[in-house]
């Protein structure tokens, strides 16, 4: 097969007829790494869906079919193993299988299990019911091959544990309780619990592949990282780390370095100052996803396309963070202290001075397509250092109160085509959509508090929007079908006229700062 729970509850309803020890987070990356970045950002074009993309990346490696019958079977117990399988050896609480084929692991195993086979050899490795904990490395480590596999039998939970420290700390050794130097894939109907006690709980070297397995996952550092690429297809993810919870730091093409949440469940909680999905390019599919970070939810250092069943950010500094922010589809919610979406190139640091006058980068780009988007932000809402387009989809945004920051933030021209906008925050930043844009909007000054219902009407007395506030507001901004630039509008706060307005007329730009803008994260 080729590599393709709850939400917070909302505020706004829409009526319109472990520690953070980390070894390599805390890393600074070089200037030489931030140019690299900087010049692949020419191969990204703003608002391609996720399969435009796909077909601009590095394909992901196939999963192949296990034939369970075909296993030879290795019984653990403590230290010591028993198979007729040939290539596997035990000694000295490690075990050994250096030819390429399929194994059955059942049992508990006190020590490391080591796959060394020919680069161009592959190995699987059946788990039925295995515990494999390590005292000084690795519990399994594929040091070399061309790619490994660990399937979890259906009805198994299996447990994979490092130790804390490990006796091999070379730059080049392995690193993390489920290790590979090649391309590894997680499959199988089963269950899978893998504890990183001395840095990453899943680390390959190369690409990660991700089906079908519950997967549950605990580290002092990162969680789920892959070199070239995170390819999660289907099953369910639960990751509780101290760094990153799913990364890939591959920044030296374009066509690399991604994560790609395309199917399946996952249930993402970052550490401190990490994010719940890490990468150069973050694509979300098909999938039903929650985040829970310190940092951002999701930050991705060229490009990020939401296309999802659902997207749930319950927290964080920063929601979505990234040169081009695209959302095609979905149910997306943001909760941030921060910015809540932020096209960003990335330097700088966070806060700044106020960015009114600030250049747009036209390179950065926030699209907003189509979609169910919600952002709740204490820092600007919607956030683009360069330009931002809305063709269609539903965007509420409940921005700050503070008047240091505004609930729209955009730098360039911001175009609205199509689609219901709801723009509620404060007043002393407060900025509107491009005065050119195709589909009318108007500014409002009000006086609302959470849990009001703000109507906007017509000169005939039409309702053309409504919502529901979230949180208090100064200023409202609105932009729907019905809505014409040069005509009147009236605003009722709970059925009480609060104010008219001519559609057109208001402050366009961006006012607020240059939004968290940061490094590229290791």
């Amino acid at each position: 097969m080729k590599a393709r729970l709850f939400s917070t509850a909302l505020a706004c309803t829409l009526a319109l007829s472990l520690t953070a020890c980390a070894k390599e987070s805390a890393e600074v990356k070089s200037p030489a790494t931030t140019q690299t970045v900087t010049q692949n950002v020419q191969s990204v074009v703003p608002g391609e869906n996720i399969a435009a993309v796909l077909g601009t990346l590095k394909e992901a490696h196939t999963v192949d079919t296990v034939d369970l019958s075909q296993a030879e079977k290795i019984t653990l117990s403590g230290k010591n193993a028993t198979t007729s399988a040939t290539g596997v050896q035990v000694a000295n609480g490690t075990l050994t299988i250096s030819k390429a084929g399929i194994y059955e692991l059942s049992g508990s195993f006190t020590g490391s299990v080591v796959v060394t086979v020919a680069d161009t050899e592959a190995v699987t490795l059946v788990l039925n019911g295995v515990d494999i904990t390590s005292s000084n490395g690795a519990a399994i480590a594929a040091t070399t091959a061309d790619e490994l596999t660990i399937y979890a039998v259906e009805g198994t939970t299996n447990t994979l544990t490092d130790a804390k420290s490990y006796a091999d700390t070379a730059d080049t050794a392995p690193n993390a309780a489920l290790y590979s130097a090649a391309d590894l894939s997680i499959i199988g109907p089963g269950t899978l619990k893998v504890t990183g006690n001395y840095n990453d709980a899943i680390n390959t070297n190369d690409g990660l592949v991700i089906e079908d397995v519950s997967l549950q996952v605990q580290a002092i550092d990162d969680g789920v990282r892959g070199k070239d690429y995170v390819v999660i297809n289907s099953g369910a993810l639960q990751v509780d780390v101290g760094g990153h919870a799913i990364k890939a730091d591959n920044v030296t093409d374009a066509t690399v370095g991604y994560a790609a949440l395309l199917g399946g469940t996952a249930e993402l909680s970052a550490g401190t100052d990490s994010d719940g999905v890490n990468a150069q390019t973050v694509l979300v599919g098909e999938s039903a996803t929650q985040i829970t970070a310190s940092d951002d939810g999701v930050h991705a250092d060229l490009q990020l396309v939401v296309e999802t069943k659902e997207l749930t950010v319950h927290q964080s500094n920063e929601g979505l963070e990234s040169r081009i922010v695209t959302i095609a589809a979905g149910k997306v919610e943001v909760n941030s202290a921060d910015d809540a979406i932020n096209a960003s190139a990335g330097t700088g640091s966070s806060g700044g001075p106020a960015g009114g006058g600030m250049q747009a980068d036209a390179s950065l780009n926030v699209t907003i397509s189509g979609g169910e988007v919600t952002l709740n932000s204490e820092g600007d809402g919607f956030d683009s250092n360069g330009t931002a387009v809305m063709t269609g989809g539903t965007l509420v945004i409940n921005g700050p109160s503070s008047d240091g920051n505004g609930a729209i933030d955009v730098n360039g021209t911001f175009d609205v085509s199509g689609g219901t906008l709801f723009a509620g925050g404060s007043a002393g930043m407060a900025a509107t959509p491009s005065a050119g844009s195709a589909q009318g909007w108007v500014q409002f000054s009000v006086n609302a508090s959470a849990g009001d219902e703000v109507v906007v009407q017509n000169s005939a007395g039409e309702t053309v929007a409504s919502y529901q506030v979230a949180k208090n507001v100064q200023n409202l901004v609105v932009s729907a079908a019905g809505i014409t630039a040069g005509e009147t509008y009236t605003v009722t706060v709970n059925g009480s006229n609060a104010g008219s307005a001519i559609a057109g007329q208001g402050a366009a730009g961006g006012h607020g700062g240059p939004g968290g803008a940061r490094p590229p994260r290791p």
